[in-house]
This record gives structure tokens, sequence and C-alpha cells, in this order.
């Protein structure tokens, strides 16, 4: 390596333009070589030969018009300026590095498209996602959250990668995970139903698994019932039972802190269990196919109540 007298030698275009553009390769290519301390594995780390690391080397201290090495015996160390430079040109190389992994998400990332019921996402799925993220942090996870009819529908078109729906166990892409204890869920200071009175109920619309199941059981039991109000998300519905409207049904591991899991005891039939369904696109990733491995074993371990007690 070379070493001259420098003088302010900017280039003639350089002058011309008035400001001087230090080229990102210039800067990677010096970053390396401070910290690997030598050309030849500053190059094997650029792909370039160690003559053309040289060169680099050479045309950055021409645009910054000042030594970035001084030699010390055998050592190449860094000078003021070279120092002043580092600092500068790893935030530079940082800054760019990240507006071209987030400008080139879909070329160099694997999304994998999700979807799911509220008490999935709410439940289990924080746990999966940040085992996953440890696992393959390469890949980035987009969530839906809808109703099980219309995920399904989603993956079978190819919208989604694979989707966790309740029922829906006859459909072609379905696999079973689990089944989940249901119960019903109250306000604790509402009297569900007195003596012939019908029993009040806050639900989906329908296609809903949860509404189908709760409205058998009512059935088989000669109970008599009536939808008071229908919600399109759980908050809704929530907001509804917690103001006394009436009583829901939805999985026993997601009852609300504030609500009150109900059964025989409050005049209610038992409600058994609900099949929980993933559903995959015909062609998945691998991304995909390990996020699935870690997302049943969470499924299955929502199976299991709480409270043994419960008479749901």
């Amino acid at each position: 390596m070379k070493f001259c007298n420098f003088e302010s030698r900017l280039t003639i275009e350089t002058r011309h333009m008035g400001f001087v553009n230090l080229e990102l390769d210039l800067l990677r290519t010096f970053v390396a070589a401070v910290e690997t301390s030598s050309f030849a594995r500053a190059a094997d780390l650029v792909g370039r030969t160690p003559s053309a690391i040289s060169l680099q080397i050479d045309r950055l201290e021409e645009l910054c018009g000042q030594p970035l090495f001084r030699r010390e015996g055998r050592r190449f160390l860094l000078t003021t300026t070279g120092e002043k430079l580092l600092v500068h040109a790893r935030r530079l190389l940082a800054v760019n590095d990240e507006t071209v992994d987030d400008l080139q998400l879909g070329k160099h990332k694997e999304v994998i498209r999700l979807g799911m019921g509220e008490d999935i996402a709410t439940g289990c799925l924080p746990d999966v996602l940040k085992q996953f993220s440890l696992h393959r942090p390469e890949a980035y996870v987009s969530v839906r959250v809808g109703t099980s009819a219309r995920l399904v529908s989603a993956v079978e078109s190819g919208e989604l990668d694979l989707a966790i729906a309740y029922g829906n166990q006859d459909r072609p892409s379905a696999l079973h995970a689990c089944d989940q204890p249901m119960c019903w869920i109250g306000a604790s200071h509402e009297r569900l139903r007195r003596k012939d009175s019908a029993v009040r109920l806050v639900l989906f619309a329908p296609p809903c698994a949860f509404r189908t199941l709760a409205l058998e059981a009512l059935d088989r039991a000669l109970l008599k019932w009536e939808v008071v109000f229908e919600s399109p998300n759980l908050l809704g519905q929530w907001a509804a039972v917690k103001a006394g409207l009436g009583v829901s049904v939805r999985l026993f591991s997601s009852v609300p802190p504030d609500l009150e899991v109900l059964g025989p005891k409050d005049g209610l039939p038992p409600l058994g269990t609900i099949p929980v369904t993933v559903h995959l696109a015909r062609r998945i990733s691998p991304e995909v196919h390990d996020f699935r491995e870690l997302l049943i074993p969470a499924l299955s371990a929502l199976a299991e109540p709480t409270n043994p007690g419960c008479e749901c």
C-alpha cells in the first residue's frame, strides 16, 4: 500500500459538482479492512481481490483528502481521519442496509401469511411467535384475524398460507389439531333465566361453529333461547355480556377475568368440546412447515382446562 502527501486532491468531477460523494462500496471495503485487520481477509469478505481492495482504499483516501492508515512496524493503524471516518461509515452502511432490507422485503424475506380467530391471536400465538422468531429470525409473520369460514376460504384461494379454524374439519385442507373445551360465559350479576323464560344469547352471526354447537345444546335440553346481540368481534361480544344482555359461548381457555364460567348449576346444558383445525395451502415453504410444528403442540396445551371443577 503506498502513501502520498495528500493536499485535498479531489477529482475533477467532484470539484465540478461542489461536494464529495463517499461511495458506499468504498466505505464497506474500508470497514471490512479495519474489522478484519487484513486486506486479504477483507477481500474474501467483500468478494474482491487484495489488489482491488488496495485500489479502493487509495480511492477513498483521495476523496477524503487525508491518509486513513499509518504504518507501525508491520501493522497498519488508523489515522485520526480514519478513526472519524470509521464512525460515519458504520452509520451510513447501517442506514443503507436497513433501507434495502425494508424496500426489498418480498425479495429477501419469507413472509408467512397466517389467519386465526381472536381467541388464538390473544392466547397461545404470542408464545409461538416468540419461539418461531428464535428458530427462524429471517422470516416475517403477517396475521389476519377473522371468522373461521373466511379464513379457511382464504387458505383455499391462496391468500393465506395457514389458518387456524374452529370446526371446518370436513374441508380438504383440514388437519385436526385438538378438541378444546367450550363453556357458557356470563356476568356475575346476571341471572340467566327465570322459569319458562328464554336463554338470552350473545353470539357471532352465522356461520359460526360456536353458535351452532350452543344452539344444538339448548335444543337437546329443550330450552328456549333468543339471540339478543350479534357482534363481528369478541370485544363487542364481551362488552354485551358484561352489560348483562345475555350469555355467550367460547373456549374455556379464553374466558375474560371479569366474567364467569357458567354451566348446569346455572340452568345451562353441558357443551363439550369444539374441534380446532389447521388448514394449509397446497404449497408451503419450510418456514410455514416449521411454524405449524410449533403451533399444534401449543394448541393442544390449551385443550386441558385449568379448572378441573368446571361444569361446562
